[in-house]
């Protein structure tokens, strides 16, 4: 006797069903993992200036960044954080101070800085460019950033560079002794959940 099939053995019907349990079931796996976000581990902004021709170096704590819809391709991901500008230390206090108060950061009236990724692509097997709104003293500007993305299993780690002018963010006044362009570096970590 000859072994038939297994989808001969379904009859319309069942077929019909069979197929309708196996769309809801990835239907709705695709969706969990859409809406599984890693768990913000750490962040950090680093920061350089020339000032009086040498190099100021500094840095400030990201609060807090987001990934969203998280899927295998960093190119379908959401990106948006916020650093806190009471945070900036370069190793000089009284400069700290001084970056805080209103001709810089003006941290009382404006105490997050804000990130957020509009669009998002491949630059290489690791490497992404995403179109990002950063937004400093509520002065939103578009800017691009090239950043790596490390992945395992248990972790995500993306790094990323970029360089902003701080005249655009009236950040400070121009001056013949301080650059405008700062160079600016993101570092973050998450854990996998």
């Amino acid at each position: 006797m000859r072994k038939k099939p297994l989808l001969h053995l379904l009859n319309h019907c069942n077929m019909k069903y069979v197929l309708t349990v196996f769309i809801a079931f990835t239907g709705c796996f695709a969706t969990t993992i859409a809406q599984v976000s890693p768990e913000f581990v750490s962040g950090r902004i680093e920061f350089r200036i020339k000032n009086m021709g040498f190099n100021v170096n500094g840095m400030m704590n990201a609060d807090g960044i987001q990934l969203k819809q998280p899927l295998a391709d960093p190119t379908t991901w959401s990106i948006e954080g916020s650093a806190d500008p009471a945070t900036i230390t370069t190793g000089i206090n009284l400069r700290d101070k001084h970056l805080q108060k209103s001709d810089y950061f003006d941290i009382k009236n404006y105490p997050v800085i804000r990130l957020k990724s509009a669009s998002i692509k491949a630059n290489g097997k690791f490497n992404y460019e995403g179109i990002f709104n950063l937004t400093i003293k509520g002065v939103t500007r578009q800017i691009i950033i090239p950043f790596s993305v490390r992945k395992n299993e248990k972790s995500i780690n993306i790094e990323g560079e970029f360089t902003i002018s701080r005249l655009d963010y009236k950040l400070g006044e121009e001056s013949s002794i301080l650059s405008d362009n700062v160079q600016v570096k993101v570092v973050t970590g998450f854990k996998v959940l």
